[in-house]
């Protein structure tokens, strides 16, 4: 998954934030965000930081954001499954 998609998700599951109230945040066009998402433009660690104040998250999640996911989801999984019994009865 690439920085773009992140985003994207964050932005959509996350916050519900329409594309264009992200981009109108950060002064530009909805059509160049879009580029962003859509991993055509190149982010910049700042505009990551401005995007990251925006979704009121760390830059580090968005970076991160499908590992993070998968290993919620994941401890989710194993939380769900009945417990073995480890003492043996004599």
């Amino acid at each position: 998954m690439k920085i773009g998609d992140n985003i994207q998700e964050i932005r959509e599951r996350e916050k519900n934030y329409k594309r264009s109230y992200m981009a109108s945040c950060l002064g530009i066009s909805t059509r160049a965000y879009c580029n962003i998402e859509n991993n055509i433009t190149d982010i910049t660690l700042t505009r990551l930081a401005q995007i990251s104040d925006i979704l009121d998250c760390d830059p580090l999640y968005i970076l991160r954001y499908k590992e993070i996911k998968d290993d919620f989801i994941t401890n989710l999984r194993n939380h769900d499954k009945p417990a073995t019994n480890t003492v043996k009865s004599k």
